[in-house]
């Protein structure tokens, strides 16, 4: 679907599969970053304006969820990336290539606003706080 945008695209991620690696090799707009290390991996997403995150499983919770929504702007998921994670507000969700381009066009012209980040930071903080669960398993170990 990245072909069909008009933005820049950067794909990062460990060993993508070779039809990824040629298929982005024919599109302009597309940068491949095999095999970032973290401190790259975290620069990209917070460079971020948009993070696509697509998954076939819904097998808990992903990292890379979590990662970008605590570091970059706005988030693109489908359904099987926010499956029972109660973050499915944080996320645009969205499941066919039309959907995401339509949400990444209309995104591109949106800003990611103070209130944004504000609201973020509530959600978050209830369940995906590390400094928060650090206190339940303190007082865990107190029993």
């Amino acid at each position: 679907i990245f072909n069909k945008i008009k933005y820049p695209v950067i794909i990062a991620g460990k060993a993508p599969h070779e039809s990824i690696v040629q298929q982005a090799a024919k599109c302009g707009n597309i940068k491949l970053i095999p095999n970032p290390d973290n401190e790259e991996m975290d620069r990209i997403i917070s460079d971020a304006h948009i993070s696509v995150l697509y998954t076939f499983q819904d097998t808990g919770m992903k990292l890379k969820l979590l990662a970008s929504l605590h570091c970059s702007r706005h988030c693109i998921a489908n359904s099987q990336m926010v499956k029972n994670t109660g973050l499915e507000e944080l996320c645009s969700i969205r499941d066919s290539g039309e959907e995401i381009i339509n949400e990444i066009n209309f995104l591109m012209k949106r800003p990611f606003e103070t209130s944004d980040v504000e609201h973020r930071k509530i959600i978050l903080s209830v369940d995906y706080s590390n400094a928060e669960n650090a206190e339940k398993l303190k007082l865990i170990s107190y029993l």
